[in-house]
């Protein structure tokens, strides 16, 4: 390696979870799922299907992020009314990522869609760590039957908006893709020209993760890497016999590898910066905004 580069390691894990809304006993099955996130530990949290009443007194993800000690990114969508203690209740059913490293900035994109589905969106949040910018992308595509086509369409758009993020090595996405564990749809993802990708699913269900990162070229650049082992979430809770959600959520521990400029040394297990870094090479929070609302433009 030469010289002025410093190679350091973060592992961490990430979690993605489809909160199934407000269904059954939905306070009760929250404390379930509570119970089960904290003996997990995630350091990043991907939520579909985001109960949040219209006043704000129950938010699913609000309520995780304080359990957790984690930031939370709420995007609330699909509003209409819902069923909470039998009472029909305004609220939203949207995404959500939490972290327990720093949320830089978040912005999403409207994905294709079929009216018999409703809206479809993708959240991206810029996600710090240790001087490393991580794109998180979380995602929930069509399921209805009859639209398929839809959900292909969604899928070739969140790989043009990936691919089109020049600033980030790394990015992890995941969430509730609605596709088979071999399903060619998701090809658009798994074959991101210029990035590596490495996939987990679980034994059944349609959520997944993808590890992908920049191949090597103007700049060294080291992967993402996803383990090999998988954690699924889905026991049902000894006392209550409620599950946490309709299917199992997904864990995995990933490493990230990052390459430091001249100016960073390590001191024991830590990087530590010579001089007070601006969001990383890029440059202050003005930089932050343009990282990530790069995104929106490569959508458009």
């Amino acid at each position: 390696m030469p010289h002025d580069t410093y190679q350091s390691y973060h592992r961490f894990n990430a979690i993605t979870f489809d909160t199934s809304s407000c269904r059954d006993d939905y306070r009760a099955r929250l404390n379930v799922m509570t119970k089960d996130l904290q003996s997990l530990a995630p350091d990043i949290l991907l939520l579909q299907n985001v109960f949040a009443t219209a006043d704000n007194r129950y938010n699913t993800a609000a309520h995780l992020a304080r359990r957790l000690g984690m930031q939370c990114a709420f995007l609330p969508l699909r509003p209409k009314l819902r069923h909470l203690d039998g009472r029909p209740t305004q609220s939203h059913s949207g995404l959500a990522i939490l972290s327990r490293h720093a949320i830089v900035s978040a912005s999403h994109i409207e994905l294709p869609c079929d009216p018999r589905d409703g809206q479809r969106i993708a959240q991206f949040c810029d996600i710090e760590l240790q001087g490393t910018h991580l794109l998180v992308a979380n995602i929930q595509l069509g399921h209805r039957a009859g639209t398929d086509a839809a959900r292909r369409h969604q899928i070739e758009k969140l790989a043009e908006c990936l691919a089109g993020a020049h600033d980030f090595d790394h990015i992890l996405a995941g969430g509730d893709f609605n596709a088979g564990r071999i399903e060619p749809a998701l090809d658009p993802i798994r074959n991101l020209a210029g990035f590596a990708v490495a996939e987990a699913a679980p034994e059944r269900g349609v959520d997944r993760l993808f590890a992908i990162s920049r191949t090597p070229g103007y700049r060294p650049v080291a992967p993402i890497v996803l383990s090999e082992s998988r954690t699924e979430l889905d026991a049902a809770d000894s006392a209550t016999n409620l599950y946490p959600g309709d299917r199992p959520a997904l864990a995995c521990e990933l490493t990230l590898t990052a390459v430091r400029p001249a100016h960073v040394f390590p001191v024991g297990d830590h990087p530590i910066w010579a001089h007070t870094p601006h969001f990383g090479q890029f440059g202050g929070q003005s930089a932050a905004k343009s990282r990530i609302s790069a995104l929106q433009t490569a959508a458009e």
